[in-house]
């Protein structure tokens, strides 16, 4: 008794175009994948080597705004104007660790 049955040659071509036709697909996916990746690659690489890294780029800092403040008394009529233009630190964030 032989481990593996006898197929019949229709079965036999049928596998065999099946298994040529599978792998002829996973080379075409391999092949357009290495090419996307490839593509991508260079794109970045070319982006890079010509000087426009977005790393290295400008530093946009915030730009803090004046405000003025105009108050006034009834009283005396004198009114007074101030100018913030300090700008302002973010305060200090306190984490715990549970």
């Amino acid at each position: 008794m032989s481990p593996t049955p006898a197929r019949d040659p229709v079965a036999q071509a049928r596998l065999g175009a099946r298994a040529t036709r599978l792998r002829r697909i996973r080379g075409r996916v391999a092949r357009g994948a290495a090419a996307v990746f490839a593509a991508a690659w260079i794109g970045i690489f070319a982006q890079l080597a010509s000087g426009h890294d977005p790393g290295l780029g400008g530093s946009h800092h915030a730009t803090s705004t004046s405000s003025t403040t105009t108050s006034s008394t009834a009283s005396s009529g004198s009114s007074t104007s101030s100018t913030a233009s300090a700008p302002t630190t973010p305060s200090p964030v306190t984490t715990q660790q549970s």
